[in-house]
């Protein structure tokens, strides 16, 4: 049980380390974002494709680059996401301090 504390409490740290790159990727010039690799412009367009905001300076760049298809793999992903909330039932959208096996 230990392990899956540490691996939770290390995914939280990433996601709180991802949010705050986000918001600063959200402001970049398209000068800033042409510097990037396409790699890394392609992380950030799955990400901003999945929470459904793209900026115009990265629509952009993925236009230029070629990268819709990152847009696109967001956009299914938070489709899949989605998805598979609706499956769950709904006493996994109640706060309970530990939620039941099958909310996981």
């Amino acid at each position: 049980m230990s392990s899956l504390l540490r691996t939770g409490s290390l995914l939280a740290m990433l996601l709180l380390a991802g949010c705050a790159g986000y918001s600063a990727a959200r402001d970049m010039s398209p000068e800033e974002i042409a510097a990037k690799s396409d790699e890394w412009v392609c992380d950030r367009l799955r990400t901003f494709a999945y929470k459904g905001r793209l900026p115009d300076a990265w629509a952009d760049a993925s236009a230029l680059r070629g990268l819709d298809s990152c847009v696109i793999e967001g956009v299914k992903r938070r489709s899949q996401d989605d998805a598979a909330d609706k499956k769950r039932p709904l006493s996994c959208n109640l706060s309970g301090s530990v939620p039941p096996p099958e909310c996981w």
